[in-house]
């Protein structure tokens, strides 16, 4: 996924899956790496990673905003993935529940892998690459996983351009609410 994206889009677009699986194998524990990250950022150095730099944080802040983020995580994908269901047919793309949570997903790859750099506080600013290239992956991955009509290149484009607004809009409420629990 991360290294040769649009290959990887058409396999996982085939695949034979269901949510379950998804969340079991892929979600769950690839969206635990930054908390388990942070809590052990926090336990070494006193200390949290953000986008704002390391911010000073008692072991039980750290731990709730953790535990926030990882619930939240969990849901976001969720979110995101009901999200680019319900709008696949104004696109002219199919509507399907389990392509749109392989979307989200798999396109969150490199956040969560990017996560694990929370471990250091100062590099907290870092993850925000992750971020940049979940946001292009998922514009990537659009019109492949969701199946818009290759005869619709402008669909295409307003679906994708949707898709990461949609996905930024959701993130920024989910660290928001996240944000009040801790860290």
């Amino acid at each position: 996924m991360l290294f040769r994206p649009r290959n990887e889009w058409n396999t996982i677009s085939s695949e034979f899956t269901n949510a379950s699986t998804i969340y079991k194998s892929y979600v769950i524990p690839l969206s635990a790496i930054g908390p388990i990250a942070t809590m052990l950022g926090a336990l070494v150095f006193g200390k949290v990673g953000t986008m704002f730099g390391p911010v000073n944080a008692p072991l039980g802040a750290a731990l709730q905003g953790a535990v926030a983020h990882y619930v939240l995580g969990l849901a976001s994908v969720y979110a995101l993935a009901i999200a680019l269901d319900v709008l696949a047919p104004s696109f002219g793309a199919q509507s399907n529940r389990v392509q749109a949570l392989k979307l989200a997903a798999y396109a969150s790859t490199p956040s969560w892998l990017l996560a694990a750099l929370l471990l250091v506080p100062q590099f907290g600013l870092l993850v925000l690459l992750g971020l940049v290239y979940t946001l292009w992956l998922l514009a990537l991955g659009v019109p492949v996983v969701m199946k818009v009509p290759g005869n619709a290149p402008e669909k295409a484009t307003a679906y994708r351009l949707i898709a990461v607004i949609v996905a930024l809009v959701l993130i920024l409420i989910f660290e928001a609410v996240a944000g009040v629990f801790g860290a």
